[in-house]
């Protein structure tokens, strides 16, 4: 990729750009009292059968930073506005921690501001649990689930991946 096709991301001492978002603020304008520091975050609540089920996920205070500057962005925001259509159009649900408001400094109305309030993305689907889990089919199910996320993973990785 040549320089000035990353966006809007500025660069660092290698000529790189800072990935993700967060990086460049560390390294050009450090916070005063908050560091990008690993964490664990609530991704799930669930009662299944009466059982309740609380998942965790790892992740970074400046995760939605992170997301928010690539969905903002007008061609990456467009690639995955694109990409996500497109899960959806095979019946995947794509999901995610969704805030109430669009985040600031994003203006309400913003294009993809349905995007903008997810603090993750999520693709998947549900299949209730039958005679067939006991046999090869899930393996396929899953392997194309997989393989239908492809661009949304490379679109992650490319994005917000260290």
């Amino acid at each position: 990729m040549a320089p000035g096709e990353w966006g809007a991301r500025p660069a660092g001492a290698s000529g790189e750009p800072f990935r993700p978002d967060a990086g460049a603020r560390g390294a050009l304008a450090p916070p005063a009292v908050f560091e990008d520091r690993p964490c664990y975050r609530l991704t799930e609540i669930a009662v299944t059968g009466g059982v309740p089920r609380m998942t965790f996920g790892p992740g970074t205070y400046f995760d939605i930073v992170d997301l928010s500057e690539a969905v903002a962005h007008e061609r990456s925001g467009a690639e995955l506005a694109g990409i996500v259509a497109a899960l959806r159009r095979k019946g995947y649900a794509v999901e995610g921690q969704e805030l109430k408001r669009v985040p600031a400094p994003w203006p309400q109305d913003h294009p993809r501001g349905a995007l903008l309030r997810h603090k993750r993305l999520i693709y998947g689907k549900r299949w209730p649990v039958e005679r067939w889990i006991a046999t090869a089919k899930p393996k396929e199910m899953v392997a194309k689930v997989w393989r239908d996320g492809e661009d949304l993973n490379a679109w992650l990785e490319e994005h917000l991946g260290d």
